[in-house]
């Protein structure tokens, strides 16, 4: 599909066509007519979104620009429905919330490069640059290493053991929630909120990280996968949470005994990246997409995420209704 078939506002086709026939002039003049328009109403443009693509265009790269405008269309339509979503919000009774961990409710980018990057020391692979793995944030290890560096499953194995062994003594450690998380959890916990964290990590390593954190205490239930690669995949993290929810009543309603995916019970699942949205959706959960985390830019709005918020403050907002 051509960017010019993503948005049917006038000034987004002008935009979508000018960069779909390389005409870098006039996509600069409609973009910056654009950013006066929205200044002089006082309404905020398009963020990071906006600043992506305006690079783009100085840059004169097609293709890069055309994937900022569908990033840029997204995030505008998110604001212009911001009130249906408001609405939405209002409507539903968010009750039981699923948490993601890493990039989610802490920010592990150095404990777990460097466990990479330690790992792949041991297979003759030397990644200097620790910003380059940070794709290893969120999904299943194994997964990672066969995919980013063409590791077979056996070898992928070896790899997850040699990660290990710097992540069980110091990598655990070298990670820092992000400010403000602990008192949402603690609001939300006050207002009567039934809170899970639902985590493809270890789930040893998970209570670790909670503990260490002080942040503990506010989770009803706490899921991880198994150290043998046992549920890893989002989808079964969800549904275990779940399960447990449902086990110890939290999640069933007293009268009706529907499950806390009912209407009036909402469960939300929230994470930083595409494996979180869906593991969500795949159990008919509201799916809010962290933008703080290690999501790559257009990857949330991609997986159809039901909200997007930048800010610890933003979601603690939203799940409060």
């Amino acid at each position: 599909m051509e960017i010019v078939d993503f948005c049917k506002s006038p000034d987004f086709m002008k935009l979508g066509q000018a960069i779909h026939h390389k005409n870098w002039r006039a996509a600069f003049s409609v973009l910056q007519r654009m950013q006066r328009q929205y200044e002089e109403t006082g309404e905020e443009l398009f963020g990071r979104g906006f600043i992506n693509l305006r690079q783009c265009l100085l840059r004169k790269d097609q293709q890069a620009a055309k994937n900022a405008l569908a990033v840029v269309i997204a995030r505008r339509t998110r604001i212009l429905n911001g009130q249906k979503q408001e609405d939405k919000g209002k409507s539903m009774k968010y009750k039981y919330l699923l948490f993601d961990l890493d990039g989610t409710l802490t920010d592990p980018k150095e404990g777990i490069t460097t466990s990479v990057q330690y790992a792949l020391r041991s297979f003759g692979v030397d990644e200097p640059d620790l910003d380059k793995l940070t794709p290893f944030i969120g999904p299943p290890l194994r997964e990672s290493f066969m995919r980013f560096y063409g590791f077979g499953e056996e070898q992928a194995g070896e790899a997850v053991e040699k990660y290990r062994e710097w992540f069980r003594p110091k990598g655990i450690f070298q990670n820092s929630i992000y400010p403000g998380i602990k008192e949402m959890l603690e609001m939300l916990e006050k207002s009567g909120k039934v809170l899970a964290v639902a985590s493809s990590k270890p789930q040893v390593f998970v209570e670790q990280v909670l503990q260490h954190f002080d942040i503990y205490r506010y989770f009803r239930v706490i899921v991880g996968s198994e150290l043998d690669g046992r549920r890893d995949a989002k989808e079964e993290v969800v549904a275990e949470a779940l399960r447990q929810l449902e086990e110890a009543g939290w999640g069933k309603k007293e009268e009706s005994g529907e499950t806390c995916c009912g209407e009036e019970g909402a469960a939300v699942m929230t994470g930083d990246r595409k494996f979180d949205v869906a593991g969500g959706k795949e159990h008919g959960l509201v799916t809010v997409g962290v933008t703080f985390g290690y999501a790559e830019e257009g990857e949330l709005e991609a997986a159809g995420a039901d909200f997007l918020v930048d800010t610890v403050e933003e979601l603690g907002r939203l799940l409060m209704q």
